[in-house]
């Protein structure tokens, strides 16, 4: 059965983030030989995460025709994704679309039958907010239509859950991010989506948040998805990424390779729990091929190694924290960490000029760069302004979590089957309030209980020890000495766990 938790887990190092988008068919059916040159260069790469697309034309093709990919790809140790819904035909000439997906329900169910057990993470029909999904419409304009789609995809969802109960099934796999769909471009949608049963069946919502502008064609910068990508309040289940790239058709090839590197950065900042980069090769060197980051004769953009540099730089480090420089607006200083090693990384959306961390100045340029790496023991942030109480909270919660981790991991050679995943909830709320306190209680008390994990496990091994006593403060109308005060005594927690570990 897939891990879940894990694969919708928001904390994890920087190379478990991100994937590749694959494709197993060339012009005439599935190629082994094409899809298993892809999968080499994806593991190249350093992704364990890959999308294996579907293509029926009908009803009537073989649910098996590319489980040759599938056996590769999970040979490998790659985690899967893969499409339902109506196929090809969604991007063929003009179809009766609401009949053709009603009538592809018997090719879906015998697509999961066939494919139930193998661990796969569902998605659903391809961007069918989409205004070419539905022919001589547009769903952006008409409502009704969007009731429609989201019955399909309770279909699938059904079928999923009747004969692959032990998998991960994605809603939505929509066109364009939440705040375009929310506040943008295509305002309203997205809340008429969510009172139509949106996220009301499925383990997350899949998006695509490309930035290009609909009216001028050009992109917005990586740092816009810090917009893009925010959550609606109405969102009550997780976001991820199942498409995402820049084409060279509005950039050239050096920007790409800077501004996809700088959109992942940004991705992990904001902890989306995973994100797929639509394309890879460019096999049939059409439109789409602006996209990839491989030609079509396998030369390498900038891109491709810019995102394999990253990939294995960065292998095991979890995103710390974000360093303040001055300029919140343009500059970006990330600090990573695994266990005591940390690794700064440093870019601005500006013109090259200096910054200065620790009394150290650096050089920062539209380029992301690892600006220094140094050791130095854990060490929570205490909070020195009432008003920064949920930034501070936030890093502390995680640099427990990746405690914990770092020390399950340690403790694994002892016992084998230790699960050495460590999540625990950030504070989201916006305003102070009472869900803004039932948070700061939850990540504190979740925060005691990783701790505990770890010490019971050193009780395990034979070792005497006692955590102290953490306050959780529980109403906000403390001080910050108070938050402070739990701070302290989290704080003297992990050093006397260091001592056994």
């Amino acid at each position: 059965m897939i891990n879940q938790s894990y694969v919708l887990a928001r904390r994890k190092p920087f190379n478990e983030r991100f994937g590749m988008f694959l494709w197993p068919y060339d012009h005439s059916g599935y190629n082994a030989v094409f899809f298993k040159k892809q999968l080499d260069a994806a593991l190249d790469l350093g992704v364990g995460l890959i999308s294996i697309g579907s293509r029926p034309d009908n009803a009537n093709d073989d649910v098996g025709a590319i489980d040759g990919a599938f056996d590769m790809a999970q040979n490998a140790g790659m985690a899967v994704r893969t499409t339902l819904g109506a196929g090809a035909a969604l991007n063929g000439d003009a179809v009766d679309y609401p009949n053709h997906i009603h009538d592809m329900d018997d090719w879906n169910k015998r697509y999961v039958q066939h494919l139930a057990g193998r661990n796969l993470i569902w998605d659903a029909s391809n961007e069918a907010n989409n205004p070419g999904f539905w022919y001589g419409k547009s769903s952006y304009y008409d409502h009704s239509l969007i009731k429609d789609w989201l019955s399909v995809d309770k279909v699938l969802y059904n079928y999923v859950r009747q004969y692959d109960p032990g998998s991960i099934f994605l809603n939505g796999d929509l066109y364009r991010g939440p705040y375009d769909l929310q506040k943008g471009q295509w305002a309203d949608e997205w809340d008429v989506m969510v009172q139509d049963g949106l996220m009301s069946f499925g383990e997350a919502v899949s998006v695509h948040p490309y930035l290009e502008d609909s009216k001028t064609g050009y992109p917005h910068s990586p740092e816009s998805l810090l917009q893009y990508m925010a959550t609606p309040d109405n969102a009550t289940l997780p976001l991820v990424v199942t498409e995402f790239s820049y084409n060279r058709s509005t950039m050239d090839v050096n920007q790409q390779a800077n501004w996809l590197a700088r959109a992942w950065f940004i991705f992990d900042y904001m902890q989306v729990p995973f994100v797929l980069h639509y394309g890879f090769w460019d096999e049939y060197q059409d439109d789409n091929g602006g996209y990839t980051i491989f030609d079509h004769d396998w030369n390498a953009y900038p891109a491709a190694t810019s995102l394999k540099y990253w990939l294995h730089e960065l292998k095991g480090y979890y995103f710390n924290q974000r360093i303040s420089v001055g300029n919140d607006g343009a500059d970006f200083v990330f600090d990573y960490v695994e266990d005591t090693e940390h690794k700064l990384i440093g870019w601005t959306s500006g013109a090259d000029h200096q910054v200065t961390v620790d009394d150290t100045s650096y050089t920062i340029t539209n380029a992301p760069q690892l600006l220094s790496t140094y050791t130095a023991a854990t060490q929570l942030v205490t909070v020195d302004n009432i008003w920064h109480l949920k930034d501070t909270l936030n890093t502390d919660f995680g640099q427990i979590a990746q405690f914990t981790t770092d020390c399950l991991k340690k403790l694994k050679p002892v016992y084998p089957d230790l699960d050495v995943s460590a999540e625990g909830d950030s504070i989201t709320a916006t305003t102070l309030g009472r869900e803004f306190r039932m948070q700061v209680i939850q990540g504190s008390q979740q925060s005691v209980e990783l701790l505990e994990r770890v010490a019971t496990v050193i009780r395990r091994v034979g070792h005497q020890l006692q955590l102290v006593n953490v306050p959780i403060p529980r109403t906000l109308l403390l001080c910050k000495e108070d938050y402070n005060s739990m701070i302290a005594a989290l704080t003297q927690n992990i050093n006397l766990i260091e001592q056994f570990v």
